[in-house]
């Protein structure tokens, strides 16, 4: 009887050894994959984000001969008396054509 005490004690030593251990590597492992998740998170988001904004991006088009440019090109800042701003799809439906420069900013 007392080495069926000692044994449960000895076992009992050793399972709270094994869980604790258990314990540890799992918050290891928790704390290393947290950055891979929070990177497809943001990375999902980013591409819904840039869908969106490919979708609805305002381009400034040029009335007189039908190129868009992004905001930021250089012929967009040059373009003055015949551009109006929409959007990109806008653009497309009027049959424009994207600069060669800024790509129309696609």
């Amino acid at each position: 009887m007392i080495a069926d005490a000692a044994n449960a004690l000895h076992m009992k030593k050793n399972f709270s050894a094994i869980f604790s251990a258990a314990v540890v590597v799992s918050a290891i492992c928790t704390a290393a994959l947290a950055p891979v998740s929070a990177f497809r998170q943001s990375s999902h988001t980013a591409q819904i984000t840039a869908q969106i904004a490919r979708d609805s991006d305002i381009v400034a088009f040029n009335t007189s001969n039908y190129k868009f440019h992004a905001l930021s090109c250089i012929w967009a800042e040059r373009c003055t008396v015949h551009c109006i701003q929409i959007t990109r799809k806008e653009a497309h439906k009027r049959g424009g054509i994207p600069c060669k420069v800024c790509g129309g900013g696609e």
